[in-house]
This record gives C-alpha cells, sequence and structure tokens, in this order.
C-alpha cells in the first residue's frame, strides 16, 4: 500500500527530511513501522517525493525519511475558489475534505443572513487538519488555502467573474437558468469562484448582489439539497466542464 505523509519541505532526491511529529507518529506507533518502507510525501504544493522511511528505534525519536525521487505536478488551469456559509457541527469539515479531494484551490468560509453557524479560530484550525488528511487520502498534491471566516460583504468584494451561486429551485422564481459559462471565457480568467449558501440560502439582496457581480446561477437537479450535497454535486459537475 501507498502511504501518504505530508511533508511541507521536501528536499531534493538523495538528501533525508526529518517527519513532523505528529507523521512521526502516525508511521511509529499506529503503522508499527519496523523496518525501511517506501512512502510517498506530499508537500502541499504540487511537489511529491517517493521516499524511504527508516525505523527509529525509540518510540519518541522522529522517522528520518531518504528522498528517492522527487515530481513537480503542474497546478489545473482553472483554479477553483468556494465561499461557502459554514454549517452547523462537523458537516464543514466534511465538506473541507471533499472540496480538497475535488481540487479546490481555496475555501472562503462566509457569513451570511441566514448562516447559524459562528466558527472560532479553533474550528478554523480542525478544517485546516482536515485538509491535510484529505490530501493524503486523495493524493491531491495541492492543499487548499483555507481562508479565515468573512463578512458577506467582504468575501463578494474580492470575487472575480466568472463565478456561479448555487441556485435552489425556490429562488428562481420562474426565471430561466442561464446555459453554462463557455469554457473559453473560465480558461481565459484561470479562475472560477462558486457560492452556496446556508441552509435557508442566500437572502433575496444577496443574490441580487452576487448577480450584480456577474455570478451565474447553477441549478443541480431539482429538489432543495443540504449544504454539503451541494457542494459536492455543483464542484464535481464544474471539474467535469472546466479541468
Amino acid at each position: 500500500m501507498n502511504r501518504r505523509f505530508l511533508c511541507p519541505d521536501l528536499p531534493a532526491a538523495g538528501q533525508s527530511v526529518t517527519l513532523s511529529e505528529p507523521e512521526s507518529y502516525h508511521l511509529r506507533t499506529i503503522l508499527r513501522l519496523r523496518q525501511e518502507e517506501e512512502i510517498t510525501l506530499l508537500d502541499g504544493r504540487g511537489s511529491c517525493a517517493r521516499a524511504i522511511a527508516k525505523p527509529t528505534g525509540n518510540r519518541r525519536q522522529p522517522v528520518t525519511c531518504s528522498i528517492i525521487d522527487v515530481t513537480q505536478h503542474e497546478p489545473p488551469s482553472v483554479r477553483l475558489v468556494l465561499a461557502v456559509a459554514p454549517p452547523r457541527g462537523k458537516a464543514m469539515g466534511r465538506i473541507v475534505r471533499q472540496a480538497t479531494e475535488l481540487g479546490v484551490a481555496e475555501i472562503r468560509p462566509v457569513q451570511t443572513a441566514f448562516g447559524v453557524s459562528r466558527p472560532d479560530a479553533e474550528a478554523i484550525d480542525h478544517w485546516r487538519t482536515d485538509a491535510d488528511e484529505a490530501i493524503k487520502q486523495s493524493g491531491n498534491p495541492f492543499l487548499p488555502h483555507i481562508a479565515e471566516i468573512a463578512e458577506f460583504a467582504d468575501a463578494v468584494a474580492e470575487m472575480t467573474a466568472p463565478a456561479y451561486v448555487g441556485w435552489a429551485p425556490g429562488n428562481a422564481h420562474g426565471q430561466a437558468v442561464p446555459p453554462p459559462i463557455d469554457r473559453s471565457t473560465v480558461e481565459a480568467a484561470g479562475q472560477l469562484w462558486l457560492w452556496i449558501g446556508p441552509e435557508g440560502g442566500f437572502n433575496d439582496h444577496e443574490l441580487e448582489t452576487l448577480k450584480g457581480r456577474q455570478a451565474q446561477p447553477l441549478a443541480i437537479g431539482r429538489w432543495i439539497l443540504r449544504v454539503e450535497t451541494a457542494v459536492v454535486a455543483a464542484l464535481a459537475w464544474i471539474v467535469n466542464q472546466y479541468q
């Protein structure tokens, strides 16, 4: 089995690196490293290294790895930014993991009028740990940036077109959802935003603000989706459409 570990500072081939204590503990104690084993190291910025992990003989000593070779991956041609109103409980952690697996470059938690969750700094730290675990599980070599939580007005001021906004059936009011944004437009911009609101949706002012900033409605299916379902469904469609 090819096991993956996070190592932010990867050296060149032929050199050695010491893993962090959490990664060392996982190898040493959870996986019971007893002999040299080939593993994969990810720096979260596109580099992956094949390495040999060496047993320490000491349950408290960090694990040292010898680098065999390093591969640098090119980032996707379209950078995906997810702006999402965090749901309550552990759902946001699942959103972070799934968005990371799907290749999102940046996750921006946003406070909206109908949002019910008020995450603190500790919650954001947990989400960053969730992203760490997701790149190791999926093999995605790019760790997404998880921003501090922002008010809707501040987040939308930083948005660039093109963009999509999750469009629940109740928001349609008889309006036809326009066709998808042309692929060449997205590729020329090099970046695409996706906005997903809270369980209560965006209010009318927020929707009008997003539309005024050229965010295009995106409807997935016929029914109202939970936040975490909407994120995965919309991102899967976007990745298939533009990457």
